[in-house]
């Protein structure tokens, strides 16, 4: 398995079946990581996608990453996590920067479409085809996008028709934990709830 670990500019390479740590390979800013279904790595790094060759003496050897080839995905901004499809012929990027969008691209880095309303956070009233932080994203058998938002006002799971952008779905989180809150005593049409940041 590889882990990105942002906070020390590095991947981390664990053993899943022998349970333990192969090593730490640096890697500035890293953030999405995937293998396609050739084994390579990609790896959102630096605001680019970089696609990596992994190689190993043996299962108990550090990876061994090639050259980097950068992925030539036009029209990010500042990318975050990715996804495959099942046929390998579509990349899922989530993106931040001014427009909070999934955008899908072809294995030759061309924009296919773009999914939800650009934006990101957002005031006034509330538009829920517009996502704030895209970060996990999983497409499932029924041709649908799912995507975690990493934020807490709300807390939100989106569904998404992945061949049309078209929105499902939205499941929105509980409150904070623990709940809380309390009916106005003089008013029982009113609730109150203390928002924390």
């Amino acid at each position: 398995a590889a882990i990105s670990v942002p906070s020390e500019e590095k991947l981390l390479f664990v053993d899943t079946i022998g349970k333990k740590v192969l090593g730490l390979t640096a890697m500035p800013s890293p953030r999405g990581l995937l293998f396609d279904h050739q084994g390579r790595l990609l790896v959102v790094s630096a605001g680019k996608i970089q696609r990596f060759t992994v190689s190993r003496k043996d299962r108990t050897a550090v990876p061994v990453m090639g050259d980097a080839t950068v992925v030539p995905a036009q029209g990010l901004e500042a990318p975050h996590t990715l996804a495959l499809s099942d046929s390998g012929e579509e990349l899922y990027v989530a993106d931040w920067g001014q427009s909070h969008q999934v955008k899908v691209f072809a294995p030759d880095g061309k924009l296919l479409r773009i999914i939800g309303k650009p934006g990101g956070p957002q005031l006034g009233l509330y538009d829920e085809r517009r996502m704030t932080r895209p970060q996990g994203l999983a497409l499932d058998d029924k041709g649908q996008l799912w995507v975690a938002e990493a934020d807490h006002l709300p807390k939100r799971i989106s569904v998404w028709q992945a061949a049309t952008g078209q929105l499902v779905d939205a499941r929105y989180g509980p409150p904070h934990y623990g709940g809380g809150g309390t009916l106005d005593p003089l008013d029982k049409t009113r609730f109150f709830y203390a928002a924390y940041e």
